[in-house]
């Protein structure tokens, strides 16, 4: 009978051990598995995250692709209007003139011997000096700016000389690609 009693003992005490190294194992388990999914959440939210940021990146994608197609016609208007030759430039340099002489102004031209290119256009670079009085030198710039050609102004310096307003305006002209 203390036989039977020892043996049931061990065997209690080895079923104890047994099942103590089970649940010691299954949480070890548990401890790495949580592990596992913290580490798939982080990369889950992560794709989320590039995925809405390229959903965004294709949104204005989209957006850029729309303005392009609906201004292509505008674009294509402009670069009609663009001078592609120096002959028309001298024509353009001839209305300054006309310009000039219709106010009664003194008109000094300079340009550039070289255009320089900006993108898919051209820019020769003009040095225009006039002198006159305040309200000639008013209506010939307004003149200017109401000629159908697409310039830029640099610079615009007005000062007085004996009496008369005396304006060094540096601007482009933009031309077709050279």
């Amino acid at each position: 009978m203390v036989n039977s009693i020892t043996k049931k003992i061990k065997v209690e005490k080895l079923n104890t051990v047994l099942y103590l190294g089970i649940f010691v194992l299954s949480l070890v388990l548990l401890v790495i598995l949580g592990k596992a999914l913290v580490d798939k959440k982080d990369e889950v939210n992560n794709t989320k995250s590039k995925v809405a940021q390229l959903a965004y990146d294709i949104e204005l994608l989209d957006k850029i692709i729309k303005e392009r197609d609906e201004n292509a016609e505008k674009l294509n208007t402009l670069k009609a209007f663009l001078p592609s030759s120096y002959e028309e430039v001298a024509y353009f340099t001839r209305n300054l003139e006309e310009i000039a002489k219709a106010e009664g102004e003194n008109l000094e031209v300079t340009i550039d011997k070289v255009a320089k290119n900006e993108g898919s256009v051209s820019s020769l670079k003009f040095i225009v000096t006039t002198g006159g009085d305040y309200q000639s030198i008013k209506n010939t710039l307004s003149l200017l700016a109401d000629l159908p050609y697409h310039t830029t102004v640099d610079s615009l310096k007005v000062d007085s000389d004996e009496g008369k307003v005396v304006t060094l305006t540096n601007f482009r002209l933009f031309m077709k690609k050279q």
